[in-house]
């Protein structure tokens, strides 16, 4: 690969709190995962070497591991023995993300409490600690300020928001501190997403503004170095935002891309009444599934999950989009349709901006809930395939000459 670029799946895809589980995961999964991309030659060209993993550590976990020194070196072992390279760490979950109601809980804690900037502020410790000798950068996502309801439902939602530009300007100080003693570059990047306090592009922009207003030069041009976005192209989708639009008005407001998450959502027509058959099947009950639905006339309306769009009904849309990430390579039977067109849209954009972002991560961490006709036979297997889709359809219209 010409470009320096790291591209794995994130780990979130594993149930799994306790750092024992997560280590465990590793051994059992992501080595499973990395042998079979390394039996097809064409793949296994297109990715990395040392093999990148995305990590998703919980708050447990990495209070776990940081504090066990013989732990951190047992892992820096077994990553130089297996050739894995850890980039990058998915810090939006900050509890548990399997087998149990997360829903709107995911944001908590949001960026309004201290415990989401120390468990922050950890990770990318340890990210250092992993990777003492690398010269690539480190990057951590993490939920989009909050989410827009608990901000309206907040008593003092005034308050609320300067505690989360507080908390985050102060994560940015503290990774400017870090940087310099680590000599890493270290970039936090907030993920906007359906109904999330920033969720699309104008709310991105807005909200850095607000992050920044204040600020003397010196201390924005701090800020922004340190804290971005990651984009994700399933939540890009859903929110009908053009990709390539939305990449260019980022960079022109100085606003970072830290990582790209690769996903793919669900849409449909729901006036076909087999669509919204087909679609109910999708409803279920561990992660929110916010819907978008658009009309002809380009009217937006946000449903906070599936069941509460199909208890509405269609009314007058002429298209949902729903955010439930399907497998990248996944065609959904129809009537139901993906987002792929985001996907390519967004490889596009990068083959005309090269080296505006090196870090991605492939996220489909739906497996346990999706539907059979969907769900491969196995994890590791959905996994595979998903990097041969990247390899071949992403990658390649991102790297074409």
């Amino acid at each position: 690969m010409s470009r320096k670029l790291h591209i794995g799946y994130c780990t979130n895809i594993h149930p799994g709190e306790s750092w024992a589980d997560t280590f465990g995961n590793l051994k059992r999964h992501v080595t499973a995962v990395r042998d079979g991309v390394a039996d097809d030659p064409i793949t296994a060209a297109a990715f990395c070497d040392p093999y990148p993993i995305g990590l998703r550590l919980s708050a447990e976990a990495c209070a776990t591991r940081r504090a066990d020194t013989a732990a951190v070196e047992e892992f820096r072992a077994w990553c130089t023995a297996e050739n894995m390279l850890i980039y990058t760490v998915n810090g939006f979950p900050y509890g548990q993300f399997h087998d149990t109601r997360v829903k709107e809980n995911v944001y908590l804690p949001d960026w309004s409490s201290p415990d989401r900037l120390s468990y922050t502020t950890d990770l990318f410790q340890l990210l250092i600690d992993l990777t003492p000798d690398g010269d690539h950068a480190l990057t951590v996502s993490t939920v989009p300020g909050s989410f827009k309801q608990f901000i309206s439902d907040d008593p003092d939602p005034v308050a609320r928001l300067e505690a989360i530009r507080s908390n985050l300007r102060a994560a940015a100080t503290t990774l400017e501190e870090l940087s310099l003693s680590s000599g890493r570059d270290l970039i936090l990047g907030l993920e906007p997403e359906p109904l999330g306090l920033i969720e699309n592009t104008t709310d991105t922009v807005e909200f850095f503004d607000f992050l920044t207003i204040g600020l003397t030069d010196d201390e924005r041009t701090t800020f922004l170095k340190r804290v971005g976005i990651t984009l994700d192209t399933c939540h890009a989708a859903v929110e009908f935002d053009d990709v390539a639009e939305s990449l260019d008005l980022f960079l022109k407001h100085g606003i970072r891309i830290a990582k790209i998450h690769l996903s793919n959502a669900l849409r449909l027509n729901p006036q076909d009444e087999d669509a919204l058959t087909k679609i109910a099947s999708f409803s279920e009950p561990t992660y929110l599934h916010q819907v978008i639905a658009v009309n002809k006339e380009g009217k937006l309306t946000r449903f906070t999950d599936l069941p509460d769009a199909l208890a509405a009904g269609p009314g007058d849309a002429i298209e949902w989009r729903v955010h439930f990430h399907i497998p990248l390579y996944a065609a959904p039977e129809a009537p139901l349709a993906n987002t792929a067109a985001t996907l390519v849209d967004t490889a596009l954009w990068l083959r005309e901006n090269p080296g505006e972002v090196s870090h991605f991560e492939m996220e489909t961490y739906t497996f346990d809930v999706m539907p059979e006709t969907l769900r491969p036979d196995s994890v590791v297997e959905m996994l595979i395939h998903e990097h041969h889709w990247c390899a071949q359809a992403f990658l390649s219209q991102m790297l074409a000459d």
